[in-house]
């Protein structure tokens, strides 16, 4: 069954009652200024939900004459529920306008290289019937495939969407973009990778049959499986790092060189 009230008990009027709550399973009335019950079966709590009452009559029994719409998004469903209510009432059903898309968010990335393009998975837009306004926060999105862009623009019902963002310079660290859809928002969390500063194993090949008393040069080799400045120390020889000069003296190497 379907239940509406205003806010603090007051009679229904008519007019339009955004951001109604879930109502109260319990005799305690909804006191909140600005706010509004709402009851209807749904498998989850409501996120949002508003309605219209178009005519509103009474009579001594309750309502002789009543024209109401309304919309509500639950928790369990990707699409919102649209209902017509009339009694005794001509005024037309007109399709509600409806641009606040379904619930939706995006897959976190977890130990992702430093100060790189971060891409989301896609989504595809819910639970909307016109063209909905979509922008974004600390990041850029793509529609169908197009070309990323950060500018606030429309979207259409079926239409997927990807976002992306720069991960942070910083180890560990959580960026966070966030998309807008008619008003329904979801984030892309980036987290950075933690700091290593022990490179992978490695051995140079041994010189057999060496000349006495002569300097023998190694194979050059690239340190991998760190991502930070790392220490260099040598026992009975001398290394050279990107081309520098030879040197017995400990140092740093860089991710790379």
């Amino acid at each position: 069954y379907m239940e509406f009230a205003a806010a603090n008990n007051m009679p229904l009027e008519p007019g339009t009652y955004e951001n109604a709550i879930r109502y109260q399973y319990s005799s305690t009335p909804v006191t909140q200024p600005a706010m509004l019950a709402f009851r209807m079966t749904c498998n989850g709590v409501p996120l949002a939900a508003s309605f219209t009452v178009h005519e509103i009559v009474y009579s001594a029994t309750g309502i002789a004459v009543l024209a109401l719409d309304f919309v509500q998004y639950c928790s369990s469903a990707s699409d919102p529920l649209y209902g017509y209510i009339r009694i005794n009432s001509n005024v037309p059903i007109t399709q509600i306008v409806d641009a606040r898309a379904s619930p939706f968010n995006f897959n976190p990335l977890y130990g992702v290289v430093r100060n790189q393009l971060q891409v989301s998975d896609v989504i595809q837009v819910r639970g909307i019937n016109a063209s909905a306004p979509i922008s974004i926060f600390n990041g850029e999105y793509s529609i169908d495939n197009g070309p990323f862009t950060a500018a606030a623009g429309t979207v259409m019902l079926g239409q997927m969407v990807r976002v992306r963002q720069m991960s942070s310079p910083s180890f560990v660290t959580t960026t966070i973009a966030t998309l807008n859809i008619g008003g329904t928002t979801g984030d892309f969390n980036v987290t950075t990778e933690a700091i290593d500063l022990n490179p992978t194993s490695f051995t140079f090949a041994p010189a057999t049959g060496a000349p006495l008393g002569q300097w023998i040069l190694s194979e050059v080799w690239t340190p991998s499986g760190y991502n930070s400045l790392a220490n260099v120390s040598i026992q009975y020889g001398e290394y050279s790092i990107a081309g520098r000069p030879f040197t017995s003296a400990p140092g740093t190497i860089n991710p790379g060189e």
